[in-house]
Order: structure tokens, then sequence, then C-alpha cells
């Protein structure tokens, strides 16, 4: 809001949670003339209207992030097995919208079966923790699914852990993100 006032000509963007949060921003920025680049969503998924005067870079996060990684875990699994997946913001619509294409691709797959879906606010140590009970909580669980910046990194942290040495190696750990700790 302040570079609005201020009458940038361009502002960069990355939308990363709730498209609604940032709507206000975009109709005020248009009514100065300002023009907006918009990175990681496509904007034209919550307001057709923006894509006249907008840039946008981004991907359809159902079809192309979550469905083709629900493809990706299922062909991986062999097509059976419990999964669990570990979000950032229970509200992040770029997260629930992977988490439907994840879902959309594994019904598909009727021997897979979604035990948990746990939110971690994005905040490491609560994914760590949640990871723990998840695994604890499912001593046959094939496959588990970091949706943002903190799932593959507390998976990771959890297996390294004495207490779930027997789990490495037989859990498959799936990430979505470009973070150093993820890759």
């Amino acid at each position: 809001q302040n570079w609005i006032t201020a009458g940038l000509d361009v502002i960069m963007i990355c939308t990363a949670g709730n498209y609604k949060d940032t709507e206000k921003l975009y109709t005020d920025a248009r009514a100065k003339g300002i023009t907006i680049i918009q990175f990681n969503m496509p904007i034209e998924l919550w307001d057709p209207a923006l894509v006249l005067d907008t840039c946008s870079v981004g991907y359809d996060n159902i079809l192309q992030s979550g469905y083709v990684a629900g493809k990706f875990i299922a062909e991986k699994l062999g097509g059976k097995g419990k999964v669990a997946i570990i979000t950032g913001q229970l509200g992040a619509s770029n997260l629930n919208e992977r988490i439907d294409g994840v879902k959309e691709a594994l019904a598909a797959y009727p021997d897979i079966e979604i035990v948990a879906v746990e939110g971690t606010e994005d905040d490491l140590a609560k994914a760590v923790s949640v990871t723990e009970a998840i695994l604890r909580g499912n001593p046959d669980l094939a496959g588990i699914f970091g949706m943002s910046q903190v799932g593959g990194p507390a998976v990771a942290k959890v297996l390294a852990q004495q207490e779930f040495a027997d789990r490495k190696g037989a859990v498959a750990v799936f990430a979505f993100d470009d973070l150093p700790d993820t890759i």
C-alpha cells in the first residue's frame, strides 16, 4: 500500500496466500495506473478482468502442481498405501488448491488412502511435531507429502531421530518447494 501511495510505476508481487488478501492492492494500483506484475499464482484465476493490465507469471496449483504431484506419488507408491499431507497455513488458497489437485489425482487409485492433512502454520517446530504425531499414529504409512516450505525439511528432521530410524527408507518422502532445505 505504501508503494501505491508513493506512485511507483510498476510493482511486482509474489502472492502465496489467499487471493482476496491482495485484491484491494490490485484495485488501488490499477486506479492509479500502476502496472502490477504478479508472480506465483495466475491472477486470472480469481479476477479475469485483471488480465487486461496485469502481467501474471504463475501456474495452476490444482492441475500443474497438485495433480502432477499426486500422480507422481501414486506411481512411486505402486498405486497403494497410506499417505499423509503436511501443509503450511490451512487457509492458504494456493496450498489448498495443491491439496485439491493431489486428492483429485489420488482418487483414481482406490488403494491409496489419505490418512491425514495437517497444517503447520509454516513453522518448522510445529511441522516436526505434526510429523512425529503422524508417524506415531500411522505405523504403516507409505508416504508423506510436505506441501509447503517446511514440510520436507520437517520430515527429514524427524526421520533422522533415533525413534524413527526404522521408518527411514520405508516411508516415501515427497516435498514441494525450492528452498535449499527442501532440495
